[in-house]
């Protein structure tokens, strides 16, 4: 079997996230999107880059996290509660907590910026 390592970076070079954000069911299942922010936090697909090799990674989380902001000004303030709500309770997943990732899209959930980077 692969390792855990190389399957996380195949996932992440090939992250279907901007792809689903697209698909109009997101913006009216919460749910789904909650889990795609789950998956990005714990991919560290948002997270900034340690170093400036990887400007490509940079660019591409800069991207995906405008294009969760996006989505989730869509969501009714209910929604946008219960995505909240979601991420910061998903006991049933492990999440990397202690992340740039985390905060970066806890910051988008709150209506502010990751950072600095919008």
């Amino acid at each position: 079997a692969p390792s855990t390592r190389f399957m996380l970076e195949l996932l992440r070079r090939l992250n279907p996230t901007e792809s689903l954000l697209r698909a109009t069911i997101i913006q009216h299942n919460e749910y789904i999107f909650a889990l795609l922010c789950l998956l990005n936090t714990n991919m560290g697909a948002v997270s900034p880059p340690h170093n400036d090799l990887v400007a490509t990674s940079s660019k591409q989380a800069h991207t995906l996290l405008h294009t969760l902001a996006a989505v989730h000004r869509k969501l009714s303030p209910c929604a946008q509660s219960r995505v909240l709500h979601c991420v910061y309770n998903s006991g049933a997943l492990p999440i990397s907590r202690d992340t740039p990732a985390f905060a970066a899209i806890v910051s988008v959930l709150v209506g502010g910026s990751a950072d600095g980077q919008f």
